[in-house]
Formats: C-alpha cells, structure tokens, sequence
C-alpha cells in the first residue's frame, strides 16, 4: 500500500487493486476520474502495471481544511480503518504538480486536467473500466457517466466512491446515478462491504 494522503481508507485501497487486477494486460486502458492527490491512482496503476491509466482531475488548487463539511463526513468512514494513513495536512494543495511528485513512479499514468467530456480530447479508444471518485453531485457526475458508459468494452467494469448503504443521504446524488445504471444496465449494482467492513466501493460489470 502507499503513503499518499487522501480520503480513501487502507481496506478500499486493496478493494480497488482487487477489482482492478484482472484487467492487466498491454492492451488495458483504464480511466480514473477525481485523481485529486493520487492515492487512489497509485493503487489502480500498481494493479495494471502493463495497461495504460488515464487519470483526470481540476487540478485547481483547492487548499484543504478540515472544516469543508464533504470532507469532514469521509473523515468518519477513513476512522474506522485503524491502518488508514491519514488525511493531507492543512493547507495542502490539490495541483498537478503534486499529485505528479506522489506518483512519480508510476510510469504508466498519463495525466489530463479536466472537468468535463468537453475540456478531454476527441476519444475514440475504448476503456476497460472507469473510475468515478469525483464531485459525488450533479449534473458533473451523470455528465462524466453518460460520456464514459459507450465506451467501456463488454467486460468491462463501472466502478465508484462512496455509497453509504446506511447513509444514503450523504451523497444522494451517488445513489441517485446508482438507481439510474441499474434501470440503464438492466442490472443490479454490486457492492463491496462486508460483516467486517463498511466498504463503500460499489460496481457495475458490462
């Protein structure tokens, strides 16, 4: 595992290289969209050590603090991972420059600041699997959702971030684009969490 700051907790580090693995060969592509510090990107990248792994993000400097009430509510999920490594320190910044420095060694990441489909190159390669770890909030969510969807491979996968079973209203516009891509997939999401563990990774297979 790594030691890059971030919100993502020990265990759904391991969940990631898990889902993820699987897609290790030299034709992989893989996108991740909300890359912020690149602890979950490391993670992914480590997990396709042969593919390639667009990772996208604002890149816009945003300082965090812990008083920005999104981030105080992943503080209590990161809490119950007794070998979660830690949040960024005050005043860390979100920009490329570091997210480039924690990732430094993982030569298959290619980087591209973005917002939306529209700020990405024309794209006519198709994906392995998405990634979506970004606003949690709509229209930018279901935008990015209904952009990356066609161009997944049969067998690929649609993987996110933080749905709370327990808690749906901490992002409901997570699980409002769940119940969306269960009636667009005709299919049932697939969720991670466990008796031990309250993973908030969830899944679609396509």
């Amino acid at each position: 595992m790594n030691n890059i700051p971030g919100f993502m907790s020990h265990h759904e580090c391991g969940v990631l290289r898990e889902l993820f693995s699987k897609y290790n060969t030299a034709s992989c592509v893989g996108v991740e969209i909300g890359s912020f510090l690149g602890r979950s990107s490391w993670e992914i990248s480590h997990s396709i050590p042969l593919g390639k792994l667009y990772c996208m993000d604002a890149w816009n400097n945003w300082e965090f603090t812990r008083s920005v009430a999104v981030h105080k509510s992943k503080l209590r999920l990161a809490a119950v991972d007794t070998n979660y490594n830690g949040l960024p320190d005050i005043g860390t910044k979100c920009s490329l420059d570091e997210f480039l420095k924690n990732t430094k060694e993982c030569t298959n990441i290619t980087t591209i600041r973005a917002v939306k489909p529209s700020d990405i190159p024309d794209w006519d390669e198709p994906i392995d699997f998405l990634f979506l770890d970004a606003a949690h909030t709509n229209p930018s969510d279901k935008v990015w959702l209904d952009y990356w969807l066609p161009k997944i491979k049969p067998g690929g996968r649609l993987v996110g971030h933080d749905f709370n079973m327990n808690d749906l209203n901490r992002f409901p516009d997570v699980y409002m684009n769940i119940k969306y891509l269960q009636t667009v997939l005709n299919q049932r999401v697939k969720t991670t969490r466990t008796v031990d563990y309250e993973s908030t990774i969830w899944y679609f297979d396509l």
